[in-house]
């Protein structure tokens, strides 16, 4: 078995071209196998949707004409809380702040602070207020 690497864009091609033979009337399939063709593609489009495509690799059997794909794990990802509503996200989505008087350094998430503004002595202020 050669595997190359492809795009994302050449896997869902050839997951494209393999279920439209399994919904052609070709002849020669043994029974149950375009069934069984058509769910392993949709298994492959919903793992690949449920882990995000910028999040696998593409590969393609080039023996068989086969696409696979693998999930990328990420190296060393570090994570935070965010000081609001106490999310677990990595540090690459969260909003960093160095709030050097009072609150010290903390993150927020993007749920919390989706511009990355977010001012929580501001905030906080303004909450005793009202």
């Amino acid at each position: 078995m050669a595997i190359e690497q492809i795009t994302y864009e050449e896997f869902l091609k050839k997951l494209e071209a393999i279920e439209k033979r399994y919904l052609s009337d070709e002849p020669g399939f043994p029974p149950g196998a375009k069934e069984k063709g058509l769910e392993i593609c949709r298994k492959f489009r919903r793992e690949v949707a449920e882990i995000g495509p910028e999040n696998c690799e593409y590969y393609i059997d080039t023996l068989y004409g086969l696409p696979m794909h693998k999930p990328i794990r990420p190296q060393d990802t570090e994570y935070v809380h965010c000081a609001h509503c106490n999310a677990r996200i990595s540090v690459e989505q969260a909003v960093h702040y160095k709030h050097r008087l009072i609150y010290g350094e903390h993150y927020h998430c993007r749920e919390c602070d989706p511009k990355g503004v977010w001012d929580c002595m501001s905030h906080d202020t303004d909450m005793e207020v009202h």
